[in-house]
């Protein structure tokens, strides 16, 4: 019907190459539209520029970094937390961001993962050497070698084979190369519902066919990116692929128009289309900008480890002096042989919440010593249940002897015994002003 009145379509038509690439009105659609009142769309390309001009790009959801350090890291596409093209969970997920960068402080020991929906699947990259952009330096990362390789190079790559064809049968290189791609081609079959490839423009690491046709690759054949490290953003990237076609059960094919090869090459092999390049590099004045954001965290981080020596030693610095505080202290010595006037203590504090008297002494403080100075001359020995213990706290070099009162001794008693103390003070003939330096009886009382 469509080859008779009023359609007169041919089954073949010729187009020019760039209408091919970015569309061309399809006579067909045009008149199907116009005779059955359709809205079907009229223009086809294999980048159609009038339908994917000033329209809405894929909707990503990524982390923001507010809770933690994964940046841009990719949460959903397309309000789906995984893809559904792939035979296996680990091949459709979401891993790594859209290349436009990563965590700050980027380790180039650690392999990247970018989401590129061209290719419908997450890829690694990883680092190749160092780079200069606008006098910056950066990481320069290349696509992993193993990613485009076939599954019976690397079985990882199974997961990304025609769907439910394999069967589990990975040995059969038959099978492979009909379920998968070769080496040097992403698979796009299940995303873009049609026998379509992206090979990479390195004809010398893909199919045979191609390395013995007069197909010229490029010149320098390579897709990168280059980020600065302490920011992780991407300051100039390139992407370069061919989009093939995969040609299959050509058996039929008398003639392909190059005698030099060989028909039964003919058949499973990727035919290039078209290639493209993709690049983009900042401009000088963003150059200067992100230049001046890298050189005042790169001062902050000097001033970081200064501050953190600077503290290390401070530390050392005070254990040595307490250390030989301690040691000074240490060294001593009461003569035990004569008694010790109480009152030539520096300080008897009485707390009364626990109801203990705390007496700083030497560190060579003895219980007979005790006994001889203080319990004997005040005949106080009965008011107290415990043996005195040594306290020693190195914050302040001293010694506190500890005596503890009994539970039915009374706060009131206490005073009795500071009563009995002043009284010695007067039978010694300790002048008041001297005594009244020496000792406080409010809420807590000092000798």
């Amino acid at each position: 019907m469509l080859f008779d009145y009023p359609f007169k379509l041919n089954l073949f038509r010729t187009v020019n190459i760039h209408d091919y690439i970015w569309g061309y009105s399809d006579e067909t659609l045009v008149k199907l539209n116009k005779q059955m009142y359709t809205t079907y769309p009229e223009v086809h390309g294999l980048i159609d520029k009038n339908l994917r001009n000033n329209s809405i790009s894929e909707r990503y959801e990524v982390w923001s970094g507010k809770k933690g350090t994964a940046i841009g890291d990719l949460v959903s596409y397309n309000y789906s937390r995984q893809l559904n093209y792939w035979n296996s969970e680990n091949s459709n997920m979401l891993n790594g961001t859209d290349g436009s960068g990563w965590n700050p402080f980027v380790d180039k020991t650690r392999d990247l993962y970018i989401f590129d929906p061209e290719l419908c699947r997450s890829i690694s990259v990883q680092f190749d050497e160092t780079a200069l952009v606008r006098g910056i330096h950066t990481y320069q990362y290349k696509i992993s070698p193993n990613i485009y390789q076939n599954p019976l190079k690397n079985r990882i790559n199974v997961d990304f084979c025609k769907q439910n064809c394999l069967n589990g049968d990975i040995n059969d290189k038959t099978n492979v190369n009909f379920c998968c791609t070769k080496t040097g081609n992403f698979n796009l079959m299940p995303c873009k519902m049609g026998e379509f490839v992206y090979s990479i423009p390195q004809y010398s690491q893909v199919d045979k066919f191609l390395r013995k046709s007069s197909i010229k690759p490029f010149e320098k054949t390579e897709s990168w990116l280059k980020l600065e490290p302490v920011t992780g953003k991407v300051l100039c990237s390139q992407k370069q692929f061919t989009a093939s076609l995969m040609i299959r059960n050509t058996h039929y094919v008398l003639y392909n128009g190059n005698e030099k090869i060989n028909h039964s090459l003919l058949s499973d092999y990727a035919f290039p289309i078209y290639s493209l390049q993709e690049r983009y590099c900042i401009d000088t004045k963003t150059a200067v900008m992100v230049a001046q954001i890298v050189f005042i965290v790169s001062y902050l981080e000097y001033i970081a480890y200064l501050l953190i020596v600077s503290g290390g030693a401070g530390l050392v610095s005070f254990a040595i002096l307490t250390y030989r505080r301690s040691v000074n202290n240490r060294n001593i010595k009461i003569d035990t042989s004569s008694p010790i006037d109480l009152y030539s203590l520096t300080h008897v504090v009485q707390l009364k919440k626990s109801g203990a008297l705390y007496i700083p002494i030497s560190v060579n403080c003895s219980m007979s010593l005790l006994n001889s100075t203080i319990l004997n001359p005040l005949n106080t020995s009965k008011l107290f249940k415990n043996d005195c213990n040594i306290l020693y706290t190195s914050a302040f070099s001293k010694c506190y002897c500890i005596i503890d009162v009994c539970n039915t001794f009374q706060i009131s008693e206490v005073k009795d015994i500071l009563a009995l103390m002043t009284e010695k003070k007067a039978s010694d003939k300790i002048s008041n002003s001297e005594f009244d330096k020496q000792l406080i009886i409010e809420k807590e009382v000092y000798f």
